[in-house]
């Protein structure tokens, strides 16, 4: 999807089946943005993005792709790119800190 990039939110995060998931790779993700003075509450299936989605947590910040014909037509993830901002999992290596 192309399309103009704005600042929203993580809501929620279920199961297909609308359980709310505790999953580190959760499949539905629910987030909000504000365009226009208008305020749009979407959820996207991320079902078979599980490697883009690690790391999320609700809340955070996000960046929102959406379409600007069709403001409600948006997507925070997809193969390509990602508006989220990604925990880093604790096997990566961390910078270290130089004291002085």
């Amino acid at each position: 999807m192309n399309g103009r990039i704005t600042d929203g939110y993580l809501v929620d995060a279920r199961s297909l089946d609308g359980e709310e998931s505790l999953s580190p790779t959760p499949e539905v993700l629910f987030y909000s943005y504000r365009l226009a003075g208008v305020t749009y509450n979407c959820a996207q299936d991320v079902s078979r993005l599980p490697e883009r989605v690690r790391g999320f947590r609700l809340d955070q910040a996000v960046q929102v792709r959406y379409d600007p014909r069709n403001p409600g037509n948006s997507i925070l993830v997809s193969e390509s790119w990602s508006g989220l901002w990604l925990r880093q999992s604790s096997t990566e290596p961390k910078e270290q800190q130089h004291h002085d």
